[in-house]
């Protein structure tokens, strides 16, 4: 094997890698797209009402609930429910489940 044999063989591997770079950034990004359609889809499911009865749920628990029911508002911009932006309902569900029933 040449030395310009071997060239063209490392250039050709390199033009491969890059293909594969290429097809590999565009499943990447079809991956995030569709995860960020599902999460904003989820997002829409949720509604103020569905929020408000289980953190009342979890408040009714215990007195620690309450604060931490309040605490978890504050965490997310406000002090009231209805002063929170509905993207952050998810997370503040996520929270609130994790506060004990009993």
């Amino acid at each position: 094997m040449t030395m310009n044999n071997l060239l063209s063989d490392v250039q050709e591997l390199g033009n491969k890698l890059a293909d594969v770079e290429a097809v590999l950034t565009g499943l990447m990004t079809h991956n995030a797209t569709v995860e960020t359609a599902k999460a904003k889809e989820e997002i829409k499911e949720l509604n103020l009402d569905d929020v408000r009865k289980l953190c009342t749920r979890k408040a009714r628990v215990s007195l620690e609930n309450t604060e931490a029911v309040k605490a978890i508002f504050e965490a997310h911009g406000a002090k009231k429910l209805s002063a929170i932006d509905p993207v952050e309902y998810g997370a503040i569900i996520q929270e609130v489940e994790g506060l004990p029933d009993a």
